[in-house]
């Protein structure tokens, strides 16, 4: 089962199946698209810092700096915390196990990078950010 095709149609099955494997590869992939939808999120923002010349810097340093913040958060920090919680529990899942299960609840929200992508290349300020927001967290959801 390819867990990037399945998470769209039955999620269900795919966690399940994600918790049963004893032995399974770190799915990196989800982690690095919530990685480039932070670091394009935080641009505008990093870009402001810089003078006209200089945006070209800050887009090489809010990329990178949005994948580490992701594999922190989404490999390390909540995982953590979640499995913290379930030992509460007598929960018996890996550090490992969760980390995919993380990464790959945050998934569907890669369609906003496609988004995201676009107003980068066009050019565009995002005029209605709360609009903007809202379909952020609708996916999230």
């Amino acid at each position: 089962m390819n867990p990037y095709k399945s998470i769209w149609i039955n999620p269900r099955v795919t966690f399940e199946e994600l918790a049963s494997r004893e032995k399974q590869p770190f799915l990196i992939l989800p982690i690095i698209g919530n990685g480039l939808i932070f670091g394009l999120d935080a641009y505008p923002d990093i870009a402001s810092i810089f003078d006209e010349g200089g945006r070209i810097w800050a887009f090489f340093f809010a990329l990178p700096l949005g994948i580490g913040l992701s594999f922190l958060m989404l490999g390390l920090i909540i995982p953590g915390l979640i499995k913290f919680c379930g030992k509460i529990w007598k929960g018996e899942s890996t550090l490992r196990k969760m980390s995919n299960i993380c990464s790959l609840s945050f998934f569907p929200l890669n369609i906003v990078l496609i988004y995201q992508i676009s107003i980068f290349i066009f050019g565009v300020e995002p005029k209605l950010e709360n609009i903007n927001y809202g379909i952020i967290y609708l996916l999230w959801l």
